[in-house]
């Protein structure tokens, strides 16, 4: 099973993608640049409809952990989650 988990570098994402890691499944790291401490990564931003699907690109299960800034939650995380969702 391939989790990908979305904002796979921040507080949350990092922590879950290691416990997903530690349960043996197959997790892939997603977020801006691609960079994460483990093996399987890739860049996507989900600030488009495009990126959004190249993040969630193969996935059985996507956790969504990824946010904006909180100033701007309110403007930019609601069409963020949607796209996740769709």
């Amino acid at each position: 099973m391939q989790v990908n988990v979305l904002g796979a570098t921040g507080g949350a994402g990092a922590a879950i993608a290691a416990a997903l890691l530690e349960a043996d499944l197959e997790v892939v790291a997603v977020n801006r640049t691609g960079s994460a401490p483990i093996a399987n990564k890739r860049a996507a931003d989900i600030g488009s409809v495009e990126g959004t699907r190249d993040a969630v690109d193969g996935a059985d299960v996507v956790v969504m952990a990824a946010q904006p800034p909180y100033h701007r939650w309110p403007e930019l995380f609601p069409p963020m989650l949607e796209r996740v969702v769709d």
